[in-house]
């Protein structure tokens, strides 16, 4: 049901969407949702569906930008395995020896990615993401190339997120430099909460020279575990990437209206509207589908913000 409006509003809203490859990595755990991401699946013929068997493994796949048994991408594979080695030794000789691995895969993987022709920029969403107004992915990649001192462009914030849900608490929003096109740009290492937190898995996009080394040198086993993993190295790109890019108003949020994961127990989710998957299957089931349309032009005071869902029914599906 979220997947289906995360994708439903992302073709409604996204100017250029046909002209970008979009892979759902998905995880059915009872015959119920199996045949429920069948029906997903043939609603969406253009979008590839990835069953997930194993989490990096399977992103690794995804975003594999190399041709299969080419040169690049045996050196890719061999990379992205040789990541996830972890030394038992807690030695400052070994913590050494995993920092010096840590910059190898960086850089060798970086080397690898400058020179690709193609599939230069790599956007992160997950199932509770919502599109609420018009934008154009060419924009974001156009405001990172005339930007070489960003390291990404944010969807979720813009003037109007002054509230950190996350933390509970107003966020003070920073001092945005206005670009061509109204486009905003902030340093993200002075900024607060959502927006000094600038590598994140639910609507930002990335250059795929920085996104790749990051992925391979760590191990991850969840979208949870992949955020963490992330931000844990920010530090990384403070001294040569410190500012972060954003539209005048967020074009998507996260409404965390349920938990379905057992890694982040204690992530804010599901305290002033809840629906469980259960709830959620069985009005899939019916024909039900969570009503986009009306989130259009709704104006987020933060990254992530409970809103109550209006669903159309299977007499509408049909007719729209």
């Amino acid at each position: 049901m979220q997947a289906d409006a995360a994708l439903h509003s992302f073709f409604l809203h996204c100017r250029d969407a046909t002209d970008t490859n979009i892979h759902v990595l998905y995880l059915a755990t009872d015959p119920r949702y199996v045949r429920q991401y069948e029906t997903l699946i043939a609603a969406y013929p253009g979008v590839i569906f990835v069953r997930q068997t194993d989490f990096q493994k399977d992103m690794e796949f995804i975003l594999d930008p190399f041709q299969k048994g080419s040169y690049p991408g045996n050196i890719y594979a061999v990379i992205c395995k040789t990541g996830r080695i972890r030394f038992r030794s807690g030695s400052l000789f070994e913590k050494l020896r995993v920092r010096t691995v840590g910059r190898m895969l960086r850089f060798a993987v970086q080397k690898l990615t400058q020179s690709l022709p193609t599939f230069p920029y790599i956007l992160l969403l997950v199932d509770d993401s919502v599109f609420v107004r018009d934008f154009s992915l060419a924009d974001a990649a156009r405001a990172l190339e005339n930007s070489p001192d960003a390291i990404g462009f944010s969807l979720r914030l813009g003037k109007n997120t002054s509230y950190c849900y996350v933390r509970n608490c107003p966020q003070a929003l920073p001092a945005f430099l206005v670009l061509q096109g109204g486009l905003l740009k902030f340093d993200w290492t002075v900024s607060e909460y959502d927006f000094g937190y600038p590598l994140e898995v639910s609507s930002s996009v990335y250059r795929a020279a920085q996104l790749l080394p990051l992925l391979a040198s760590f191990p991850y086993s969840d979208p949870n575990t992949c955020e963490r993993g992330l931000s844990s190295r920010c530090a990384w790109f403070a001294k040569a990437f410190p500012n972060a890019l954003c539209f005048d108003s967020s074009v998507a949020f996260c409404n965390p209206v349920n938990k379905v994961q057992k890694v982040a127990i204690y992530n804010r989710a599901a305290e002033t509207y809840q629906y469980s998957p259960e709830q959620l299957a069985e009005r899939f089931d019916a024909g039900g589908r969570i009503d986009v349309d009306a989130f259009t032009g709704f104006i987020s005071n933060s990254c992530h913000q409970e809103v109550e869902l209006q669903f159309i029914e299977k007499s509408q599906n049909l007719s729209s």
